[in-house]
């Protein structure tokens, strides 16, 4: 039996989610002068066109925690065949990842926000629907 919360979760996903595991590079982008702190090294969980979720080693980007879901990132994203995009976007949850000893981390859940590579990014995206 579906939950309430879950049934409202699912329906606020207007685009399909891929699993797909990429790596990323993860920065606090606003109030921050640029390469005043190292990336964070991530991995995506899944993507979709609207946002993505990331499994990074720790909750926070240096300083900032990521779970208010006030904290803007930029991301790096690496594409197949050796292409990469900028990405701006909100974080929206942050929780540690479940399950076996192995999964160790935590998840975080990022809404996408306008940017110059999200049009590329999104066509990635539309490339993986019409495969």
């Amino acid at each position: 039996m579906t939950s309430a919360w879950e049934a409202i979760r699912g329906d606020r996903r207007d685009s399909p989610r891929y699993r797909l595991s990429l790596s990323a590079s993860v920065l606090i982008y606003e109030g921050i002068e640029e390469g005043r702190w190292p990336a964070v090294l991530a991995t995506t969980s899944d993507i979709s066109r609207e946002g993505l979720r990331l499994i990074m080693p720790t909750f926070g980007v240096w300083y900032h925690a990521l779970q208010d879901g006030t904290t803007t990132l930029r991301i790096m994203l690496a594409l197949p065949e050796g292409h990469s995009v900028d990405l701006i976007g909100a974080s929206s949850y942050c929780h540690p990842r479940r399950g076996d000893a192995k999964r160790t981390g935590y998840l975080i859940g990022v809404s996408l926000k306008e940017s110059e590579g999200l049009a590329i990014y999104r066509d990635f995206i539309d490339s993986l629907h019409h495969s």
